[in-house]
């Protein structure tokens, strides 16, 4: 029985892979660049025109104890969006008690047509959310923030994975017992309590 689960990883790798590799940046964006074989925070400059997936960023470099900024252009391959996100806005930063409406705790993951078990999603009563590619309970991948908007039943993803993919989050009670949340037309998460 070993086959469908290497089948099923190699599938969940490939997905997030494509999921990654969709990642448009804009000028502005405060990202990582993979320079000299260390990850540095850089600043988007422009996407360069006439040639696909290739970025002018800025890079501040230090000295001899001066500042320097340098302009260097990359391929879209050796730049990701952080992945230790330290939240700076104080407002979002505070702990405020999720509304009774959210059902909190484990949704698993699914996507695709026909859907196909990707992993496994915890939100947490203080406004943070983890995310595993597999079953193993300790194995997390993925982290942000998120808040819930009670008006209008949906969480908005602050950082992390569903927020650099733009993901919705349409909270779903269904019809059987559990809860769904929505984040696009072919991906979703279900609880099942």
């Amino acid at each position: 029985m070993k086959i469908p689960k290497y089948f099923l990883s190699l599938w969940s790798l490939l997905l997030f892979a494509s999921i990654t590799s969709a990642q448009t940046f804009k000028a502005g964006d405060k990202v990582e660049a993979l320079i000299g074989n260390t990850w540095k925070p850089v600043s988007v400059i422009k996407a360069l025109s006439g040639k696909s997936n290739t970025y002018e960023v800025r890079v501040n470099r230090t000295s001899n104890g001066k500042t320097m900024v340098t302009n260097v252009v990359l391929d879209k391959s050796k730049l990701r969006f952080p992945q230790n996100t330290t939240i700076h806005n104080p407002v979002i930063a505070v702990a405020k008690p999720v509304s009774s409406n959210l059902h909190l705790g484990r949704y698993e993951l699914y996507s695709g047509i026909p859907s196909m078990y990707l992993g496994h999603l915890i939100l947490l009563a203080d406004g943070r959310y983890k995310v595993a590619f597999d079953s193993e309970e300790d194995n997390y991948d993925e982290s942000g923030r998120y808040t819930f908007n009670e008006n209008t039943n949906t969480i908005e993803w602050l950082s992390g994975m569903f927020k650099n993919n733009n993901w919705g989050g349409k909270l779903v009670k269904k019809e059987s017992a559990g809860y769904r949340i929505e984040f696009n037309k072919a991906a979703f998460a279900d609880s099942s309590n």
